[in-house]
């Protein structure tokens, strides 16, 4: 048997063509070797594409390697109990290492050469393309589902499900920017601006209706790009804009279930609605144009027989008609040997909200979902602190006092479903203390020959701070005209209760204003000022 290691050292070394010459072999290794070719299979495998090569002279798929991105490629040989080698014919473009069943080919350098995956006495001649840059694939999507065509509705459709945009978007193997451009489907041109009557195409994908009718072409490609060693690629979307709205269709159901003993049929007229009065939906099994799962179920008209334990398609199609365009939509047939009466399931009572911080005066509201109001179960709403917040069985949420409290949620059971019960905590914080305009200002105690008076006011809820000033008022005639002369406001801070006394000149009139100070420092406005004179007596 030739010794293979020996062989693949000599040819590395040499980097020149391979040429294999196998050494005698005993009449039980023959046939052991003949056996292998008709049983072997060598299969490869590279950029996600896989093949099985041919033993002699067969031509096999050749491997499209880059040096870029797609490297490599995996050779692996089954059902084979002779020997295994993989020779490379020219080492300078593409290696290959030999591991047990499998090999390794990894591109070097751009050109051609050929792999030889040697089995027992059979050879396998795998060509091998190696380019120096990368081709890229582009993966386009509408919506986020794959597919290569979408329709819209015209921008002025006022039909409520009317479709007027979509985005298509799309991706490239090789990180390559992708770009959208325009056709016209009438003669393949590229529309200037990617705006026609019929679409718009912005920049980042998003294809809008326009005011006609008509089908145009979205290239969702991406460019050679001779920095990255990559050469660009290409999907086409088809876009048409109709006149007419697809049908709503709605099931009053998520699956059908039938059994082959007590519930082998549905009425499908009152599962299936159509937005439409004048068409009507027709129904199949399987998907459109097939007879798929045609063995599990049929239909007849509107009704749906089980026929067979399994799972199948229901295809719903409804014609164009005067308001809508033709419409198809699914729904999964379930057909089981006998449907047994549902225990109740555990309460799916769900709240958006666990914790509600509030103040004094404010509202919030929290959503309670379950599958159970469906069957007019009702939601009840309590909180354990009415004092603190009121709530309605709508889970409308009003402050009322600093404090904190639960409240719970409960909804009835159904003969699906059993009572549910959750609770969230609402937490109150008293209201900020605004300082408002003081009222109620007075001076007294003054007699003709005082040196104080008692300045007096109404004191405000949360205020305990209060800013008491006075000043002076002269009085002159100066050519027959009464001149006042004003000295400036002396600030006296009061801390606690509603009154003060002021020190004054016995002769002199005194101005004086009162201000509340909130808690957090912020100011009111100066109450109206209050005037004391020397009286005559």
């Amino acid at each position: 048997m030739v010794n293979f290691k020996k062989v693949l050292a000599v040819v590395m070394a040499a980097a020149t063509a391979f040429t294999f010459a196998p050494a005698a072999v005993s009449g039980t290794q023959a046939v052991a070797a003949e056996a292998a070719k008709d049983n072997t299979k060598v299969t490869y495998t590279y950029g996600g594409t896989t093949s099985e090569a041919k033993s002699g002279d067969a031509k096999n798929d050749t491997i499209k390697l880059d040096t870029v991105a797609n490297k490599t490629a995996a050779i692996a040989v089954a059902n084979t109990g002779a020997s295994v080698a993989f020779v490379s014919e020219d080492p300078t473009v593409a290696g290959v290492v030999t591991n047990g069943f499998n090999g390794t080919v990894t591109a070097l350098k751009a050109g051609n050469t050929n792999i030889k995956a040697i089995v027992g006495t059979a050879s396998y001649v795998i060509p091998v393309s190696v380019s120096d840059k990368a081709s890229d694939t582009v993966t386009a999507t509408v919506d986020g589902e794959k597919k290569d065509s979408v329709s819209l509705d015209l921008l002025n459709a006022t039909a409520s499900n009317a479709k007027k945009t979509a985005k298509i978007a799309g991706t490239s193997t090789l990180g390559l920017t992708v770009n959208y451009d325009l056709y016209d489907a009438k003669d393949g041109k590229l529309i200037a601006g990617n705006k026609n009557d019929v679409v718009t195409l912005a920049a980042d994908g998003t294809v809008t209706a326009g005011t006609k009718t008509g089908t145009v072409y979205v290239k969702v490609y991406t460019q050679d790009n001779n920095a990255k060693q990559a050469t660009g690629a290409a999907q086409w979307i088809t876009v048409t804009v109709e006149s007419k709205p697809l049908a709503v269709i709605t099931f009053s159901e998520k699956e059908l279930n039938l059994d082959v003993k007590d519930h082998k049929t549905l009425d499908l007229s009152k599962i299936v609605s159509v937005n439409a009065s004048d068409v009507k939906p027709t129904y199949a099994i399987g998907a459109a144009n097939t007879t798929e799962n045609a063995n599990v179920a049929e239909v007849s008209g509107t009704t749906l027989t089980a026929k067979q334990v399994g799972n199948a398609t229901l295809t719903v199609s409804v014609p164009a008609g005067n308001t809508t365009r033709a419409t198809t939509a699914t729904i999964a047939v379930k057909v089981v040997d006998e449907i047994k009466a549902p225990e109740k399931a555990d309460s799916d009572l769900a709240l958006d909200k666990e914790l509600v911080n509030l103040t004094e005066g404010e509202t919030d509201k929290v959503t309670a979902t379950t599958a159970a109001t469906a069957s007019g179960a009702a939601i009840v709403f309590t909180a354990d602190d009415p004092t603190v917040v009121s709530v309605d069985n709508s889970g409308n949420i009003t402050a009322l006092k600093e404090g904190s409290t639960v409240v719970r949620v409960t909804s009835q059971a159904t003969d699906f479903m059993k009572a549910g019960s959750k609770s969230f905590t609402v937490v109150v914080k008293a209201a900020a203390v605004k300082a408002s305009t003081v009222s109620g200002v007075k001076v007294t105690g003054r007699k003709k020959n005082s040196t104080k008076v008692t300045v007096s006011w109404k004191k405000q809820t949360g205020v305990t701070i209060y800013q008491v000033q006075k000043r002076s008022v002269t009085t002159k005639k100066v050519k027959d005209k009464t001149k006042k002369t004003y000295s400036k406001w002396v600030t006296k801070t009061v801390t606690s209760g509603s009154k003060t006394s002021l020190g004054i000149t016995k002769t002199k009139t005194y101005q004086v204003r009162v201000r509340a100070v909130a808690p957090d420092g912020t100011k009111g406005t100066w109450s109206k000022t209050v005037t004391t004179k020397r009286p005559a007596k």
